[in-house]
Parts: C-alpha cells; structure tokens; sequence
C-alpha cells in the first residue's frame, strides 16, 4: 500500500511542479525516485523470491533512509547551502 502511495505521489509531483531545478527539489525527486526503486525491488523480492529476514530489513532502512534524505536534505540545501 505504502509503494502505491509513493508512486501516486510522484506521479502527481511530475504533473503539478513545472521545473524541478528552479525550484530547488531535484534532489528530493533523485531521491524519491530511488526509494520507489528500493521498495519496489522488495516488493518483487519478496513474492518472487521470498525474501525475509536480514536482506529486506537492510533494503527497507535504505528506502526509509533515501526518502528522509530527500525530506530533509531539501531543508539542508535550501537554508544552508543556496
């Protein structure tokens, strides 16, 4: 449920935001994208190779991470960065 909301929102992100690099989100979208990847790699791990334990814990705290990286390096960029 969580990958299909995530893929909802990037896909209302890629109709609504107009330029990405004007308005300093490219990153959060590099990211976003990324952690779609991860939890969708996990998704077909886990119903084609039954993917439990240790591997799906180490690939879901790296989607987690990616998103907040995204969140809150938005925040790093735009206040301390530019």
């Amino acid at each position: 449920m969580g990958w299909l909301v995530l893929t909802t929102s990037l896909l209302s992100g890629v109709l609504f935001i107009d330029d990405f690099i004007n308005q300093h989100i490219g990153h959060k979208v590099v990211f976003s994208f990324l952690a779609w990847l991860i939890f969708g790699i996990l998704i077909a791990g886990r119903l084609t190779k039954g993917w439990r334990g240790e591997k799906l814990i180490s690939l879901t705290i790296l989607g987690m991470s990616l998103l907040a990286m995204g969140y809150l390096g938005s925040k790093i960029v735009i206040e301390w960065i530019l």
